[in-house]
C-alpha cells in the first residue's frame, strides 16, 4: 500500500490484527506490542522506525497485504465471491459432539480437531486462547490436555 507512511497509518485505519510480526523483523528494541484501551494488541515504536525498516514491516504486514492466487493459478472451474476471492468450493463443518458444537465458538470445529489430536495421541496438549477471568473482554493463553480442560 502506498499511502502508508508510519506503523501507526497501520494501527490508526485498523488494518493491524496485533500478530507481532512486524516486532519480530525489526526487534524489541525497536517496537513493542500492547494492549490498547480498546483491547487489541498493537505495535508501538520504542524508536523511531527508518523507511528501510517501514518497507520491510509492508512487505510482510497481514494487515497491508491483502492478495489472493496469481491469475495464473486460478482454475478455469473457479467461482468468485467479492468476500473470500477465487475459491473453487466453500463447505459448512462442525463438530459432531454435540457438547463441543453448542459449548464452542463456530461450531465446535476447532476444538473437535483438538481434541482428535489429543485423543489420539498426535500431540500432547493443546496451546489455545481462553477468556481471561479477570478480564472477559480479553484472552489468555491456555495449555488443555483433555476434553474437559478445552471446553472450559
Amino acid at each position: 500500500m502506498t499511502n502508508i507512511k508510519s506503523l501507526t497509518d497501520i494501527t490508526n485505519n485498523g488494518l493491524c490484527i496485533g500478530c507481532g510480526l512486524c516486532q519480530s523483523i525489526l526487534g524489541k528494541e525497536k517496537i513493542s506490542i500492547e494492549m490498547t484501551d480498546k483491547g487489541r494488541l498493537e505495535p508501538k515504536e520504542i524508536n523511531p522506525i527508518s523507511g528501510d525498516d517501514l518497507e520491510r514491516v509492508k512487505k510482510i504486514c497481514p494487515g497491508v497485504i491483502v492478495e489472493g492466487l496469481p491469475k495464473k493459478d486460478i482454475s478455469n472451474d473457479s467461482k468468485f465471491d467479492t468476500l473470500w476471492g477465487y475459491y473453487n468450493s466453500l463447505f459448512y463443518a462442525w463438530s459432531t459432539d454435540e457438547q463441543i458444537r453448542f459449548q464452542s465458538s463456530t461450531g465446535g470445529l476447532l476444538n473437535g480437531l483438538s481434541l482428535f489430536l489429543l485423543e489420539s495421541k498426535k500431540v500432547d496438549f493443546i496451546l489455545h486462547t481462553a477468556g481471561d477471568p479477570e478480564k472477559p473482554m480479553r484472552s489468555i493463553p491456555r495449555f488443555s490436555y483433555t476434553k474437559q480442560e478445552l471446553l472450559s
